[in-house]
């Protein structure tokens, strides 16, 4: 017989709201009961986990991580992935993308087999949803980080090696602009990737054609993307603009305040509104560490990132190059700059990211049915407890009840 078990005492939050006094019970891994602590009857051999007041919340979903801990995704070994998932399952993640900078088509379909086999070898493992793909056919113009050795030119007997891999890769980010990136991306987008533009020097026009080829979201907003240009006497318009006027696309927003500073975030939010945000890290090997020299996915020239007082930058000081910023300082970040309750704040990182990837019936939210991935925070989002699937994978040291002691 399967143990119930409960979280009590807390504020809870759900999609129609945050429930006071709150009350969380599940069972095998998958919620049974979200509501009033008055309405529920608790089991006597329940194991009860007291919130202490706290929020009660759906898991964070981080779809851009490169890394963290001292990793990079494209170490492409297990104990990468466990200090990477490690590291951002105690910061409230309990799913994330694996990102993949731009890197040989080689060295990209090295690491998606690695990601493949990590992800289906449980623990740490199940906190993984697959891959987000950055690159390699995006702008020259707009490289950002990317090491310009391995931006290459869609071609089909290249790009065709990733459709071997479509049930780990979830988001690929591409340049639509660059000739043979609708085709490649279309393809993709019918067999359940979702396209995203970033890395673009497109123009208006040329978002609304990748819009109509498939293309959902738009990746890191502000960062290494057309703006507003002039072309003779005409202004033109490019993705920022054409992200914050389209209805379609979901904008991703890195939100540490170094990307997108406050009054940006207030732009986007006020364009976009809660509903069609996504917040994510872009965590580097770097998060969780001291300042220094890093490197960033393939980029192994001896270092190319270089990190002071928590900014990543490029060793030239000229751009970012993601970020140390965790999951719960996005959501706080939010709260702090856009003036929002906190369960607004919490949809941009749990159920939004859920409907992108067309997974909001299984993980997101804390409804019945769906899979018990909880955390409890306080009221600047730290986090002292993550459970992932029923199973504590991440507690702040304090009593649980016995047997739920974490299981990393």
């Amino acid at each position: 017989m399967n143990t119930t078990i409960v979280i009590q005492n807390g504020k809870c939050i759900t999609l129609s709201g945050v429930i006071e006094d709150g009350i969380v019970a599940f069972e095998d891994g998958k919620i049974i009961y979200v509501g009033q602590k008055a309405r529920y009857s608790i089991p006597s051999d329940a194991k009860v986990i007291d919130a202490a007041g706290k929020f009660i919340s759906p898991g964070f979903i981080d779809i851009q991580i490169n890394g963290g801990g001292g990793s990079d995704t494209l170490d492409g070994t297990n104990d990468a992935y466990n200090q990477i998932a490690g590291f951002h399952s105690r910061h409230g993640v309990t799913n994330m993308l694996l990102t993949l900078v731009s890197a040989s088509i080689e060295k990209s379909v090295e690491v998606l087999k690695s990601i493949r086999s990590y992800s289906q070898g449980g623990g740490l493992g199940k906190i993984i949803l697959g891959a987000h793909v950055e690159g390699p056919y995006i702008s020259p113009a707009q490289l950002g980080a990317h090491n310009p050795r391995f931006i290459l030119t869609p071609v089909q007997k290249d790009y065709k090696r990733f459709y071997d891999y479509l049930d780990v890769i979830k988001i690929v980010t591409q340049a639509p602009e660059i000739p043979g990136v609708l085709e490649f991306c279309s393809e993709l987008v019918r067999k359940g990737v979702v396209a995203s533009i970033g890395h673009s020097d497109a123009n208006f026009e040329e978002v609304m054609k990748a819009i109509d080829s498939g293309f959902e979201m738009v990746t890191h907003i502000y960062s290494v993307m057309s703006t507003v240009k002039r072309e003779g006497l005409d202004k033109v318009a490019g993705v920022v603009e054409a992200a914050l006027l389209t209805e379609k696309l979901w904008v991703e927003v890195i939100n540490d305040g170094q990307h997108v500073p406050e009054p940006l975030f207030k732009l986007v939010l006020k364009n976009k509104g809660v509903n069609k945000i996504i917040l994510s890290s872009d965590a580097i090997r770097a998060a969780g560490l001291e300042d220094g020299k890093y490197t960033l996915g393939d980029l192994h020239d001896n270092h190319h990132i270089l990190v002071e007082e928590g900014i990543a930058m490029t060793i030239d000081r000229k751009l970012y190059a993601g970020s140390t910023a965790t999951m719960n300082e996005c959501v706080f970040n939010a709260v702090k700059f856009g003036g929002l309750e906190v369960q607004d704040a919490v949809a941009m990182a749990t159920i939004n990211p859920a409907k992108l990837l067309k997974l909001d019936s299984k993980i997101g939210s804390i409804e019945k049915g769906k899979s018990a991935d909880i955390i409890l925070f306080d009221d600047e989002i730290n986090v002292s407890l993550v459970i992932k699937e029923g199973k504590v994978i991440y507690e702040q040291k304090a009593s649980l009840p016995a047997g739920m002691e974490a299981a990393n």
